[in-house]
């Protein structure tokens, strides 16, 4: 598969891991849930001077917040951690 392959693979889907269910729309939620295979969350607050709080939300509620996607995808092979 060449990269022009690869990258026409790829579309772009608002959300914000600070949100319920990602911040992402129930049009999106399903088709993600239908069609994904892979998810790599690499979303963080790296600012360490940030308040507790948001630090939590960000780094912590928000990865399983992605987790609980992952656990709809009825797809899914490769969630990479670390």
């Amino acid at each position: 598969m060449s990269k022009t392959d690869v990258l026409e693979k790829l579309i772009a889907i608002p959300g914000d891991v600070n949100l319920p269910k990602l911040g992402i729309s129930e049009e999106n939620w399903q088709h993600l849930c239908n069609e994904i295979s892979v998810v790599i969350h690499a979303a963080a607050d790296v600012k360490f001077n940030e308040k507790l709080k948001i630090a939590v939300n960000t780094n912590v509620k928000g990865t399983q917040r992605v987790v609980e996607l992952c656990r709809e995808l009825k797809n899914l092979q490769v969630m990479p951690v670390g």
